[in-house]
């Protein structure tokens, strides 16, 4: 018994096609147009200014800022000119972490560091901290009561060699080269 005609396969065959086909531009589509939430995700480069302790959202023109009165981090778009000035020198982080502010600790230690240090101060820090990674030295005690290395002893000379050593000058006689 067929459970159907050849056209009728054929039929089935196309649906499912287009089925795959649209599920493929669906998919697309989602994964290309980005949504609200995305918006905090496209930001790829933001400015860290250290000294006021502010970031600043190229992609957007936001400034984030920690508001000491409500002990939380706060996003706005206005800044007035005094406080642009303010701010002093940046640093630019690539590809910051979400939220911007997660890894702060770290990023004014870090940016404090690099922007504000001369580079004499960082020499002179590393050739200080070169030194002091150093092992102790040794200390050497000159006492008298310590045993100096083990000498080869002599062994006494028998007869033979008392006699061969007296007629060919022996090994611990120099010889005296300007003869």
């Amino acid at each position: 018994m067929v459970i159907g005609t050849f056209f009728e396969y054929k039929i089935l065959m196309k649906i499912f096609f287009a089925f795959l086909v649209v599920c493929l531009i669906g998919y697309i589509l989602y994964r290309t147009i980005p949504g609200k939430s995305d918006e905090t995700n496209k930001v790829k480069t933001v400015y860290f200014y250290p000294k006021a302790n502010v970031y600043y959202q190229v992609g957007t023109g936001k400034y984030i800022f920690f508001d000491e009165e409500g002990k939380a981090w706060k996003l706005t778009k206005n800044f007035s000119e005094e406080q642009k000035l303010s701010l002093g020198e940046k640093a630019v982080i690539e590809n910051p972490p979400s939220p911007v502010w997660k890894n702060n600790a770290e990023d004014r230690l870090i940016y404090s560091a690099n922007l504000y240090s001369s580079p004499a101060d960082i020499k002179e820090k590393f050739q200080s901290d070169s030194i002091n990674s150093l092992p102790p030295k040794p200390v050497v005690r000159r006492d008298s009561t310590i045993a100096k290395p083990p000498q080869e002893e002599q062994k006494p000379k028998s007869g033979l060699r008392k006699f061969l050593d007296k007629l060919f000058g022996g090994k611990d006689k120099q010889v005296d080269s300007k003869n």
